[in-house]
Protein backbone atom coordinates (compact mmCIF):
# COMPACT_ATOMS: atom_id res chain seq x y z
CA UNK A 1 0.00 0.00 0.00
CA UNK A 2 2.73 2.37 1.03
CA UNK A 3 5.00 1.59 -2.03
CA UNK A 4 1.91 2.87 -3.96
CA UNK A 5 1.51 5.92 -2.48
CA UNK A 6 5.05 6.76 -2.76
CA UNK A 7 4.87 5.69 -6.21
CA UNK A 8 2.22 8.02 -7.28
CA UNK A 9 3.38 10.36 -5.15
CA UNK A 10 7.04 11.04 -7.32
CA UNK A 11 5.03 9.97 -10.17
CA UNK A 12 2.95 13.06 -9.64
CA UNK A 13 6.02 15.01 -8.29
CA UNK A 14 8.21 14.57 -11.61
CA UNK A 15 5.30 15.68 -13.52
CA UNK A 16 4.83 18.49 -11.73
CA UNK A 17 8.52 19.19 -12.42
CA UNK A 18 8.38 18.54 -15.95
CA UNK A 19 5.40 20.98 -15.90
CA UNK A 20 7.25 23.78 -13.83
CA UNK A 21 10.59 23.38 -16.01
CA UNK A 22 7.97 23.67 -19.40
CA UNK A 23 6.39 26.80 -17.72
CA UNK A 24 10.06 28.18 -16.88
CA UNK A 25 11.52 27.45 -20.30
CA UNK A 26 8.20 29.39 -21.52
CA UNK A 27 8.91 32.60 -19.69
CA UNK A 28 12.65 32.64 -20.56
CA UNK A 29 12.05 32.28 -24.19
CA UNK A 30 9.22 35.02 -24.26
CA UNK A 31 10.99 37.79 -21.86
CA UNK A 32 14.68 36.99 -22.39
CA UNK A 33 15.39 40.71 -22.84
CA UNK A 34 13.50 41.45 -19.44
CA UNK A 35 15.62 38.41 -18.15
CA UNK A 36 18.96 39.23 -19.16
CA UNK A 37 18.27 43.00 -17.67
CA UNK A 38 17.26 41.77 -14.29
CA UNK A 39 20.23 39.62 -14.14
CA UNK A 40 22.70 42.58 -15.48
CA UNK A 41 20.65 44.72 -12.32
CA UNK A 42 21.63 42.37 -10.32
CA UNK A 43 25.28 42.28 -10.62
CA UNK A 44 25.93 45.67 -10.60
CA UNK A 45 23.52 45.53 -7.26
CA UNK A 46 25.70 43.35 -5.74
CA UNK A 47 28.84 44.66 -6.91
CA UNK A 48 28.24 48.24 -5.83
CA UNK A 49 26.87 47.02 -2.69
CA UNK A 50 30.14 45.35 -2.07
CA UNK A 51 32.26 48.13 -3.52
CA UNK A 52 30.44 50.50 -0.98
CA UNK A 53 31.25 48.50 1.73
CA UNK A 54 35.23 48.59 0.67
CA UNK A 55 34.79 51.93 0.37
CA UNK A 56 32.98 53.37 3.02
CA UNK A 57 33.90 50.64 5.56
CA UNK A 58 35.30 52.50 9.09
CA UNK A 59 39.03 51.91 9.78
CA UNK A 60 39.83 49.70 12.02
CA UNK A 61 40.40 51.17 15.84
CA UNK A 62 43.74 52.08 16.68
CA UNK A 63 44.87 49.16 19.76
CA UNK A 64 44.75 51.24 23.44
CA UNK A 65 47.92 51.38 24.90
CA UNK A 66 46.66 51.63 28.12
CA UNK A 67 47.44 55.41 28.56
CA UNK A 68 50.78 54.59 30.23
CA UNK A 69 50.93 58.37 31.71
CA UNK A 70 47.78 57.95 33.56
CA UNK A 71 49.13 54.38 34.94
CA UNK A 72 52.34 56.46 35.97
CA UNK A 73 50.47 59.34 37.55
CA UNK A 74 48.06 56.83 39.78
CA UNK A 75 50.59 54.66 40.16
CA UNK A 76 49.04 51.17 39.48
CA UNK A 77 50.84 48.04 39.46
CA UNK A 78 50.50 45.59 36.11
CA UNK A 79 48.06 43.39 38.78
CA UNK A 80 45.76 46.31 39.31
CA UNK A 81 45.92 47.09 35.74
CA UNK A 82 44.85 43.13 35.13
CA UNK A 83 42.01 43.87 37.30
CA UNK A 84 40.88 46.63 36.15
CA UNK A 85 40.93 45.16 31.91
CA UNK A 86 38.79 42.23 33.17
CA UNK A 87 36.44 44.48 34.84
CA UNK A 88 36.57 46.34 31.80
CA UNK A 89 35.72 42.94 29.71
CA UNK A 90 32.63 42.32 32.42
CA UNK A 91 34.32 39.70 34.74
CA UNK A 92 32.95 39.68 37.99
CA UNK A 93 34.86 37.41 39.76
CA UNK A 94 38.77 37.79 39.98
CA UNK A 95 41.21 35.36 37.98
CA UNK A 96 44.13 33.81 39.09
CA UNK A 97 46.56 33.89 36.31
Amino acid sequence: MWKRVVGYAALLAAGTLALQWLDYQRLVRMHSGDVYLFLVAAAFLVLGIVLGMRVFAAPAPAAFDGNPKAQAALGLSERELEVLRGIGVGFTYPRLS
